[in-house]
């Protein structure tokens, strides 16, 4: 491999068009090609990130010499197309969701780990710093017990391709975080319940209520759609010493102090502030998360990190997404 390394992007929809922007803006990358199908499409990316296009994946793979690639392509895809990359001896960052289903995930895993190269998933919210900062604060002890954990994901229908349900789609991202949290959640959800309806995709659930209890008693509740006409991604972690609150996308996080209750509180008070306990906004270095994703990817080619979000993780959060749509009503 060469200092600097040769990167290709599978792909370039909703999220494959980011990964070759911001790997064509990194001096220590070589963004060497983009390939997708739709010539159109391959067409103006190539010219705009100024690399060659392919439309046909074989192609690229035998024409070209590459160290890395990004897998952007609908989720159906992932495993036929990791096996050809694995094959080449190529390392991999790979979009979430890593697999459509455990079977899938597990035989990408056993591609990955026969070729020996590096894969990496971009399940996107673990690498927003604000998330990184609550999973430090989690695992420090700082909340005490966790009593329970509340999750907003919803937002507009999205463009192009949908070919999974919303809970695949975009309650991976949430299932995935608090499977790490919590740890391995597949195998100790105590009791599941979801409510599903099709109000757009008739062919998948475009809105899921999730309610869950662990062996160790605590609750989760998540809410995921994509019909509310403006982005919500929101998480309520409520431990014995406070509540946590993130905002994914301000990527801002305050920690509500749980205090002795306080005495002749005036009522402006109870209007306008905290009456129990402390507030307290904790500080966090804003940075993109897809950048992060790619600053991992790129480390992990060099040999200077482990993959943050591994194949093994992205598997443990299937293994529960699956466990849960058995309960579809």
């Amino acid at each position: 491999m060469s200092n600097v390394p040769k990167i290709a992007v599978i792909g370039v929809g909703n999220m494959g068009k980011n990964h070759a922007r911001i790997y064509f803006e990194r001096p220590d990358v070589e963004l060497v090609a983009i390939c997708d199908s739709n010539k159109k499409k391959c067409d103006e990316f190539s010219e705009k990130y100024k690399c060659k296009a392919y439309y046909d994946l074989d192609e690229m793979l035998n024409n070209e010499q590459l160290d890395g690639v990004s897998i952007c392509v609908p989720t159906m895809l992932h495993k036929a197309i990791v096996e050809k990359v694995a094959q080449k001896k190529i390392n991999i960052l790979l979009e979430k969701p890593a697999a459509p289903s455990v079977k899938e995930a597990e035989e990408i895993k056993d591609i990955i780990k026969k070729a020996g190269v590096t894969c990496v998933v971009g399940q996107i919210e673990r690498y927003n710093p604000a998330v990184r900062k609550v999973i430090d604060l989690v695992f420090r002890g700082e909340l005490g017990k966790i009593f329970y954990i509340n999750i907003l994901r919803q937002g507009p229908y999205p463009p192009g391709v949908v070919d999974v349900d919303v809970l695949t789609d975009l309650g991976i991202h949430d299932l995935e975080i608090i499977n790490y949290l919590l740890g391995k959640m597949g195998d100790c959800v105590s009791y599941a319940c979801l409510q599903t309806h099709n109000f757009i995709n008739k062919k998948d659930p475009d809105i899921i209520r999730v309610l869950m209890k662990t062996k160790e008693n605590i609750v989760i509740n998540l809410s995921t759609d994509i019909l509310s006409p403006t982005k919500i991604r929101k998480l309520y972690i409520c431990g014995k010493k406070g509540l946590l609150s993130l905002d994914y996308i301000t990527q801002e996080i305050t920690f509500y102090e749980n205090g002795k209750h306080k005495e002749n509180i005036e009522y402006q008070q109870i209007l306008t502030g905290v009456t129990v306990g402390e507030e307290r906004k904790i500080l966090v270095e804003k940075k993109e998360p897809l950048l992060m994703e790619i600053e991992n990817f790129l480390s992990c080619i060099a040999g200077t990190e482990e993959p943050y979000v591994s194949i093994d993780d992205a598997l443990n959060g299937i293994i529960l997404l699956e466990s849960l749509k058995k309960n579809f009503k």
